[in-house]
């Protein structure tokens, strides 16, 4: 069945641009972008042909999405694989991962093969949603996790936009589409960019119409989100917007709470005042009662400033104040006494209502476990009454999330310790979530990560990509994690789904500090992931120059080849690396190495149009005269590609 055209335009537009960033200020994409834009689908198609008989790499990748989709008539796979192959062939990593996406589910085992090659081949080239593939073994645009029409694209697109917080794609992208496009769980996009701390594209997103206040599923607003980030400048934006901070989500958390439990006090600062007399008498216990379940001690220093009291164990006598069991009022209106106490975490309360006849495993009004609801609201208090009345850690909620692995990932240390008192295994979690050690790791919760090791948690468990918690540490440059990690006995030398061991995954996003604590418990400098890419051609393909400095004195191979062939020093000049492309020719790398399909480093930095790499690789001795297996020079790869100053130098070289 033929796409129709009008599904299409956005998801074009944004790739259009996308092909655009940084190009020269005379596009030449531009007729074929205009043409999209006044729906002439035909005169688009007709562009990108001319262009990409020009050898115009990226509107062959174009012109095989267009046929891919149908733009302007029924949809010609043969037409579509003819163009992408040859982006691809040339180095175009999105034309690389769209040819995997309609190849690896061939029922042809050559195709399947090829499919295979060039995920391999688009993830090397640094192609985020194919490293994704990659790591969480999935088919490339596969149904269930990427968008099976090209309006679900488009919504991908935008969403994933705003979680990368990527201002310029959300700019194109929002010409045409719904700024309060939301997710699966009802996370619009203002409420992605506030959990990304992005002020550039919450402010975007404003300014193209987003609700101020649209909350998700679970009623957290995008101010909440704001007020657990250290910056406070989306939390200003979005008051200045009309955001109101007396909301609160469906656990009765507040923005202040949000500020309060992740110790943020600059947030506090901006939203104390913003709440007035009244909503700041309401909320100033509650979030003290937060801070210091959670152990914030910025958070309870300003808060006891601002006349909260010191948590004690009074909350029972508060709560009972008002009459809220027997008249809840519009807070808790639906709600049995069970779940007001817990939310209130009155454990007296609690321990009544479960000693007369009410069921610890009952649910919540939302379909949520009394121990869930427990754990959203912090009320660490009320954990142990639930566990010892039955209540079931292992039942997952509505996303599948379980009790222990929420706690770690909120960083909640009060409440893992209640739970791990009760009984409940340091390794508990369902068959689709990360262990809680994974979960701790994510969020840099040394408190609930040394709590899940002393009650022995598998220190080496894995997430549903074969990642272990020292890995994830790795990831993200957290050299105390890590360190505590491989004290306890976590494997340097464990790999996970795409072959990447914790080294790897430091090198590539340059955490050089972590990586000489990895180097110093044994890790391997050259271990190579799945792909036969070690390390150091990850942090030269990356650019990270501190890293690959400090692989090569650890005794890296500068000469090793990844399974399509590809060298550090090739990675590094495709990718425009110059300092990496340097210190590796001074290391004395091989300069006329070739790939698999015969290309050098000169090749791929000519066919990236770099003069700066290609200068100092023929200083080194490159060969421009090399072909490579499409029987191309370097330099007539650049006059292909309309590089007159690379062909120039090239030619006087």
């Amino acid at each position: 069945m033929h796409a129709r055209p009008g599904t299409t335009i956005a998801f074009l537009l944004g790739l259009l641009s996308a092909a655009a960033l940084g190009a020269p200020a005379a596009d030449p994409l531009e007729p074929a972008r205009s043409a999209i834009r006044g729906k002439q689908f035909g005169h688009a198609v007709q562009e990108l042909t001319v262009q990409a008989e020009h050898g115009s790499v990226d509107a062959e990748y174009l012109l095989g999405l267009a046929y891919l989709s149908g733009l302007d008539r029924k949809p010609d796979q043969n037409a579509a694989l003819k163009w992408l192959r040859s982006a691809a062939q040339s180095g175009h990593a999105g034309a690389a991962f769209v040819l995997a996406g309609v190849l690896c589910s061939s029922a042809d085992a050559d195709a399947a093969a090829e499919g295979a090659r060039s995920l391999e081949q688009a993830a090397r080239s640094g192609y985020r949603l194919a490293q994704d593939a990659l790591r969480e073994q999935r088919l490339p645009l596969s149904p269930d996790r990427s968008a099976a029409t090209a309006a679900d694209a488009g919504r991908a697109l935008l969403i994933g936009a705003a979680r990368r917080a990527d201002a310029h794609l959300l700019q194109t992208l929002l010409g045409g589409a719904d700024p309060n496009t939301a997710d699966d769980f009802g996370s619009t996009l203002l409420n992605q960019a506030a959990e990304a701390g992005s002020v550039a594209a919450a402010r975007l997103l404003l300014e193209h119409g987003s609700v101020v206040d649209q909350a998700d599923h679970f009623q957290s607003t995008p101010l909440m989100h704001a007020a657990a980030q250290s910056d406070p400048r989306l939390t200003t934006l979005l008051l200045g917007k009309g955001a109101n901070p007396a909301l609160s989500d469906a656990a009765g958390a507040t923005p202040l709470i949000y500020a309060a439990r992740a110790n943020r006090r600059a947030q506090l600062e901006v939203l104390l005042p913003a709440l007035g007399a009244s909503l700041r008498g309401a909320q100033l216990q509650p979030a003290m009662d937060a801070a210091s379940r959670n152990g914030a001690p910025d958070a309870v220093s300003m808060l006891l400033a601002e006349g909260a009291r010191a948590h004690s164990d009074d909350a029972p006598a508060r709560a009972e104040r008002g009459a809220v069991y027997d008249n809840p009022g519009p807070l808790y209106r639906g709600l049995r006494p069970l779940f007001i106490a817990i939310e209130r975490d009155d454990a007296a309360r609690v321990d009544r209502e479960l000693d007369g006849g009410s069921d610890a495993k009952s649910l919540t009004p939302r379909g949520e476990s009394a121990l869930l609801l427990a754990v959203r609201s912090s009320a660490s208090r009320s954990v142990a009454s639930l566990l010892r009345h039955g209540a079931d850690p292992a039942k997952p909620g509505a996303n599948g999330e379980t009790v222990l692995v929420l706690a770690a990932s909120r960083a909640d240390v009060a409440m893992v310790r209640a739970l791990l008192a009760g009984g409940v295994s340091a390794d508990l979690h369902a068959a689709n979530e990360a262990p809680p050690l994974s979960a701790a790791a994510q969020g840099a919760g040394m408190a609930v990560l040394t709590a899940l090791l002393d009650a022995h948690a598998s220190v080496d468990a894995v997430d549903g990509a074969g990642n272990t918690a020292l890995m994830i540490g790795a990831q993200r440059g957290n050299a105390e994690l890590a360190a505590r990690l491989l004290e306890r006995g976590a494997s340097p030398a464990a790999k996970n789904s795409a072959g990447r061991t914790a080294l790897w995954l430091a090198a590539e996003t340059g955490r050089a500090e972590l990586l000489e604590v990895l180097l110093e418990h044994g890790a391997a400098p050259d271990q190579a992931d799945g792909s036969g890419v070690t390390p150091l051609m990850a942090a030269a393909a990356a650019g990270q120059l501190a890293v690959v400095n400090k692989l090569l004195e650890a005794g890296a191979l500068g000469g090793a080849k990844s399974s399509l062939g590809d060298t550090p020093l090739l990675l590094a000049a495709a990718q425009g690396r110059s300092e990496v492309v340097r210190l590796l020719l001074r290391h004395k790398a091989e300069v006329n190495a070739q790939n698999n399909f015969g290309d050098t480093a000169l090749i791929a930095a000519s066919r990236a149009g770099d003069t700066t790499v290609c200068k100092l690789l023929l200083s080194a001795g490159a060969d421009a005269r090399l072909r490579n297996s499409s029987r191309k020079t370097a330099g007539e790869i650049a006059t292909m590609r309309g590089f007159a100053d690379v062909k120039s130098l090239l030619e006087s070289g």
